[in-house]
């Protein structure tokens, strides 16, 4: 082909919509961001505007198809990304009766637990592969057929944001596989809607919608807004998947030597299998990628979330930015400090891995008169760096240690948290140079083609960094230190 093409990647995260353009060669020539917002309540509600997530990736979907049009290229092709765990419900006409519950949502904590307990929902999730957990779909439809059974008596569907933009695109309910496996009502190794599931959720499979895999594709998009921006009715657009399988897709890291940390809003360990893993003690997720492969990994709520917590209560100004400001500095300034006796243990939003506890609290112990702002900073980042190590030990138990862990986020951009990271877990850690790996797997997975994606993916690490030897001795003593407070605090844990 001798037109030159493009090749467009969105993403829905949890606190923004994201945009990247990649041309031909792999070069990314466009991309952009924009937030979005959730609301919170002391009932443990989470939520967010379905209309105001599709207005903001209607506005960055619509500056990169000028920006193509501006460069001649032909956007060939659309990937597509998004968080997990979202659902709401819709009328027959497809109009939202409610906003979306995010994974952050833990109204659904006493069902979890009391599902938990039973058999019922330990064989729901060897069948599934979803821990049972507030954050699960299933989970929140038990909790409304108990709490508010009429208002799911008159939902006509039970969505996620994703499967409700890709109706109105395309007039079709359909799901991919990965997100599917995400509701916590998907059968992974007979790849259709688990009956047992549906039974506790109190709906019906035409209530859900057709699973499709991964590389399913779509043209003819409908969107007004997107056509008078330039898109063409030919441009084929990839289903895509769930961000943190496309991370470990973008990453190379589909079995079991290797593991990725990913730093977002939340926090996550993933490695590859060619089974199915579940694992009552420890609750790994397992969802599918493809034919014969599968992501299994272990989710906690202590990612960035805490860090812009902190980062609000310290600062005491809650304006756009202004907390992001300071945390770069505070991050580059925290590296200079030695670790002394302040230990965080950082469940400010309750946690999934490795606790399962929605109630669990942020603790700081060990204050005392002569710690500062920058202190806490240093022990919330040195709290999540032994959370992470704890979850990659949960996972190692099913699919054996790493033989090197990638990192994955803008934390990881401060070379002394990668340095401290490679210590803590004591293998190598490499840090990919990919700017968004969940957007770049979903470009992946849309380009299916080897040309394109051997420039794009970059398999080989922007940096390797070894552990210090000298080091790692005396943050393994802290790490246990850690734990020990951990079980004297959740003794289930």
């Amino acid at each position: 082909m001798d037109e030159k093409f493009c090749i467009i990647g969105l993403d829905l995260g949890t606190t923004s919509v994201k945009t990247l353009m990649v041309d031909q060669s792999g070069v990314t020539r466009f991309k952009a961001a924009q937030k979005i917002s959730t609301s919170h309540d002391a009932t443990g509600r989470a939520v967010q505007d379905p209309f105001e997530i599709r207005d903001a990736l209607h506005e960055v979907f619509e500056s990169a198809l000028h920006a193509a049009a501006k460069e001649n290229l032909l956007v060939q092709r659309v990937g597509f990304s998004a968080a997990m765990h979202s659902v709401m419900i819709v009328s027959e006409a497809g109009e939202p009766l409610t906003q979306a519950m995010t994974w952050m949502d833990t109204r659904a904590k006493r069902q979890a637990e009391s599902l938990w307990g039973s058999p019922i929902g330990k064989r729901v999730y060897e069948v599934t592969g979803t821990p049972i957990h507030a954050m699960s779909p299933l989970v929140k439809l038990v909790w409304l057929r108990e709490t508010q059974p009429q208002l799911l008596k008159t939902g006509h569907r039970f969505v996620s944001v994703k499967e409700w933009i890709w109706h109105a695109w395309f007039g079709e309910w359909v799901i991919d596989e990965s997100m599917a496996g995400a509701t916590g009502l998907y059968d992974v190794e007979n790849r259709c809607w688990h009956e047992d599931a549906l039974a506790l959720a109190g709906i019906i499979r035409s209530q859900l919608s057709q699973i499709v895999f991964t590389s399913y594709r779509k043209a003819g998009c409908r969107e007004a807004r997107l056509q008078a921006a330039g898109l063409s009715e030919d441009t084929l657009f990839s289903i895509g998947s769930t961000d943190g399988v496309l991370a470990n897709l973008a990453l190379g890291v589909t079995d079991a030597s290797k593991m990725v940390l990913t730093v977002g809003t939340s926090m996550a360990v993933r490695s590859g299998a060619d089974r199915k893993i579940t694992d009552h003690q420890y609750r790994p997720f397992c969802y599918r990628l493809d034919d014969r492969r599968f992501v299994v990994g272990a989710p906690s709520n202590s990612g960035g979330v805490i860090l812009e917590w902190l980062m609000r209560l310290l600062c005491g100004d809650d304006r756009e930015g202004y907390a992001d400001g300071k945390l770069a500095a505070f991050l580059r300034e925290a590296g200079d400090l030695e670790p002394q006796d302040l230990i965080c243990l950082p469940y400010a939003a309750g946690e999934r891995a490795p606790l399962w506890d929605e109630e669990a609290r942020a603790s700081f112990i060990g204050l005392h008169l002569e710690h500062r702002k920058i202190h806490l900073v240093r022990a919330a980042i040195d709290g999540m760096i032994y959370n992470a190590k704890w979850l990659i030990d949960q996972l190692a138990a099913s699919t054996g240690y790493p033989e090197q862990v990638y990192v994955s986020g803008k934390l990881f951009d401060e070379p002394w948290i990668c340095q401290l990271c490679a210590n803590v877990f004591g293998v190598p850690v490499a840090r990919q140079a990919l700017e968004d790996a969940s957007t770049i797997g979903a470009i992946l997975l849309a380009a299916d083609t080897d040309a394109f994606a051997r420039p794009l993916k970059c398999g080989e690490p922007s940096e390797r960094i070894e552990p210090e030897e000298e080091r790692v001795g005396a943050l393994q003593i802290r790490f246990k230190e850690y734990r020990r407070l951990c079980r004297l605090l959740y003794p289930n844990a």
